[in-house]
């Protein structure tokens, strides 16, 4: 038996009369049952965000861990569009997009790295294999 349960027992066989202290026991109780079941709904709910994130991520760093180092080809297959992405690993566009702005190890590209007489597109790429900011 549980501890909280046998102290609530033992207080109850007492012969004192216990009912608001029995009282308060059971709703601690039921606040730590809430609070565990909130967790573990919270916890099933994310299951979905890391397994597109660990998706997202596996499948642009093996798409791109080929060419580090080499950011003189032109255009630059270490930045992937949303859309090469969303078809690849079989989400939406707004979803890759939500993913990738949120992953820590994933950067958009920067607009100086976009060529001018090109519309923007976002592109993604992975931090260790691409310098954002030079």
């Amino acid at each position: 038996m549980m501890p909280g349960a046998t102290i609530i027992l033992s207080i109850a066989r007492s012969g004192i009369d216990n009912r608001p202290l029995i009282a308060v026991l059971l709703y601690i109780a039921s606040l730590f049952i809430v609070i565990g079941l909130y967790y573990i709904l919270c916890g099933f709910l994310d299951i979905d965000d890391r397994r597109d994130k660990k998706i997202i991520y596996n499948w642009l760093y093996n798409k791109t861990k080929i060419y580090e180092g080499r950011m003189n080809l032109y255009p630059s297959p270490i930045w992937v569009s949303t859309i090469d992405i969303a078809n690849a690993v079989c989400l939406k566009p707004e979803r890759v997009r939500e993913i990738c702005f949120g992953h820590i190890e994933i950067d958009i590209q920067a607009k100086k790295h976009i060529p001018k007489d090109k519309e923007p597109e976002e592109k993604w790429g992975i931090k260790i294999f691409v310098d954002v900011f030079d």
